[in-house]
């Protein structure tokens, strides 16, 4: 018996904006107005049997995390048979070990994972690399993208994922790169494993589409003082504001594209409040630094101004090339604005759990809306330079849905509360994939926490 779940599928490519990212985030015109996608409709399943077991291998997943042993530098050490696990489609947690192991042996012969490895529930499957070798090439291929970003290389394979179902690192090739030459050069100029596999992903570029400035703006130049127009604001109404929300950058003194974004979570950060979003859109022609830009609920007259961007921007690997890709940066509220710091009905709670493939998690974003009970298909892929994003399948996003927030369950929650997993970084490698900014880094990085 199976769960029919509706999945909105978006016509156009997902896009992401970086400058040598493999998609780049699409910010028409009809984002700027009262328009409504019309979205075509498929059916997606998931077994009642998924759901049955869901919760339960997550469980044993974070069994797993909990009792892992780690270094300094917060990296866990796993065991030299551990290959990675995931959540299978039947929902029961699969544990990989090496093909020279057996499943007998390995339950006496670890305390971390034997417990986990004996519960009947498990599935195991036999594979030939362990998780530390699959890890320490996606560290490789990370270092070596970013010592040479702007090589033909670089350009035309600027994404790596980690598939711990089928066991090999992904690295994807723009199609319009992708060609038995371009893979027999990567070989030969990056690296030759066994581990790897190509797949072409896909590019789609369009340019962004200013809009009309209002009438009664000032007639400003590049003389003028940024803050001309924002001295001379109406007083800000309160507003109520929540996760998913869309939001407005720019800068109302100079003719700049005002471009759509989404809330991310509620954070505050010493006496300050406000919510966390993605800074790769924003653009200041006269060098300014981020901490200039205003964020409005609109881009047309009548707007209210929400908030100020703050630093530190997160914009790097937190913790080097084995660390976790941040890109993100808080909103500091202006006014007597509130957030709601709710999803679906349901709670963001402060804390986070490392995140799991196979495990569902929840996403809303300004353009495409909500998307419920998304599987993750790697915790660690790797877009034009940063490391370890999180790709969640069936979760088709596009341009204005960045920075919208992810959250997943976990267990103990008060009140069938969330966590957030982080926001929506940008499209991934298919048009109906996502990739996702981590929760923990954005908040170390910036120096917040969820209230």
């Amino acid at each position: 018996m199976r769960t029919k779940r509706t999945i909105a599928l978006v016509l156009s490519f997902v896009m992401v904006l970086s400058l040598t990212s493999f998609v780049h985030l699409n910010a028409d015109e009809a984002l700027y107005g009262e328009h409504s996608l019309v979205l075509p409709v498929c059916e997606v399943y998931l077994s009642e049997e998924f759901f049955a077991n869901h919760d339960a291998a997550l469980l044993l997943h974070h069994d797993i995390f909990n009792s892992l042993p780690q270094r300094r530098d917060g990296s866990f050490v796993f065991p030299d048979y551990y290959g990675g696990h995931f959540i299978g489609d039947d929902g029961n947690l699969v544990v990989n070990i090496v093909s020279t192991r057996d499943r007998s042996v390995c339950i006496y012969d670890s305390y971390v994972l034997g417990d986990v490895i004996a519960n009947p529930s498990v599935n195991i499957q036999y594979v030939e690399f362990t998780y530390a070798e699959l890890n320490d090439m996606m560290v490789f291929l990370l270092e070596h993208w970013l010592s040479d970003p702007y090589s033909r290389v670089s350009i035309a394979a600027p994404f790596n994922k980690l598939c711990v179902i089928n066991n090999h690192i992904v690295v994807g090739i723009i199609d319009d790169y992708y060609s038995e030459e371009m893979k027999a050069t990567f070989r030969r100029y990056v690296v030759d494993s066994p581990m790897i596999i190509f797949e072409a992903i896909t590019r789609q570029t369009e340019e962004i589409q200013p809009i009309e400035l209002d009438s009664n703006m000032p007639n400003c130049d590049a003389e003028s003082s940024l803050y001309e127009y924002i001295d001379i604001e109406p007083s800000n109404i309160s507003l109520t504001l929540r996760p998913g929300d869309r939001i407005y950058i720019g800068n109302p003194t100079i003719n700049l594209v005002p471009l759509p974004l989404s809330i991310g979570y509620g954070v505050q950060r010493g006496a300050q409040r406000g919510f966390v979003t993605t800074p790769h859109n924003w653009q200041d022609p006269f060098g300014q630094t981020v901490a200039n830009m205003r964020v409005y609920d609109r881009a047309g007259a009548g707007r209210n101004l929400i908030g100020f961007a703050t630093n530190p921007i997160a914009f790097h690997n937190h913790g080097g090339a084995n660390g976790i890709g941040a890109d993100a940066v808080m909103v500091v509220f202006s006014g007597a604005h509130t957030l709601q710091n709710t999803i679906n009905g349901r709670t963001i709670f402060r804390g986070f759990n490392p995140p799991v493939v196979g495990q569902l998690v929840t996403a809303i974003g300004a353009v495409t809306g909500l998307h419920i009970d998304r599987p993750i298909a790697s915790i660690n892929a790797t877009n034009s330079g940063l490391g370890r994003l999180v790709q969640v399948n069936n979760l088709p996003t596009r341009g204005g849905d960045s920075g919208g927030a992810v959250v997943n369950t976990a267990p103990g929650l008060p009140h069938n509360g969330v966590l957030a997993l982080g926001m929506i970084h940008g499209g991934g490698p298919t048009p109906t994939s996502t990739l996702v900014t981590r929760a923990d880094a954005v908040n170390a990085i910036l120096g917040v926490s969820i209230p």
